[in-house]
């Protein structure tokens, strides 16, 4: 990704980290993400970058926990934010009470696909004014 250079950056993390075996490093989860973050800041381009809050685990499967996500990943993503002053796309806001839209509790159909989508589009557009 990063030889692409692009303008815009969006980035989502933290559904599959909730999972025990991925969790087990959450010390690391910040620094790695900073870490992230910082290899795109690096590029030429200087591209704008965001991060999301995960959307909200509305059926535990495959390991993945909705208490780490919503307890422990959220709170890391607004401390990321403010170390590395980006700004976050709530997706965790956009799908509450929309669980129908997430038929595994975890992955959105089309409709939720459509929310995620104009979510972040909206938050991109907003910053680009």
């Amino acid at each position: 990704m990063l030889q692409w250079n692009p303008d815009i950056v969006v980035i989502k993390l933290g559904t599959n980290d909730s999972k025990p075996q991925n969790w087990q490093y959450k010390n690391e989860f910040v620094d790695n993400y900073i870490e992230l973050i910082d290899s795109f800041r690096k590029l030429p381009g200087r591209p704008v970058i965001f991060i999301c809050y995960p959307i909200p685990v509305f059926e535990e499967n495959w390991g993945i926990n909705a208490t780490v996500v919503e307890n422990e990943i959220l709170p890391m993503i607004d401390q990321i934010a403010r170390k590395s002053k980006v700004k976050i796309i709530d997706l965790f806001s956009a799908f509450e009470g929309k669980g129908p839209l997430v038929p595994d509790g975890v992955h959105p159909d089309a409709a939720g696909a459509t929310i995620l989508a104009s979510t972040v589009y909206g938050a991109v557009h907003k910053a680009s004014r």
